[in-house]
């Protein structure tokens, strides 16, 4: 399963979605989110349902990311 979406906000090691559902679309800690507009990617440490925490810090608001299971 792949997810697509954008962010809508910009926070420090964080990936916000607040029309995704992370914790019921099956993201876990552990797997990698890449941002898909400057080609970098990170290790998801933490879900909550509309935020992720990152280990680096590679999104600002409107980019483009995918999580792959």
């Amino acid at each position: 399963m792949i997810i697509v979406g954008n962010t809508t906000a910009t926070l420090n090691n964080y990936l916000v979605d607040i029309s995704k559902s992370f914790i019921t679309s099956g993201v876990i800690s552990g797997q990698i989110v890449h941002n898909i507009v400057n080609n970098t990617y990170a290790n998801i440490t933490n879900v909550a349902p509309t935020d992720l925490t990152l280990d680096a810090d590679i999104f600002i608001s409107g980019d483009v990311y995918e999580i792959k299971n």
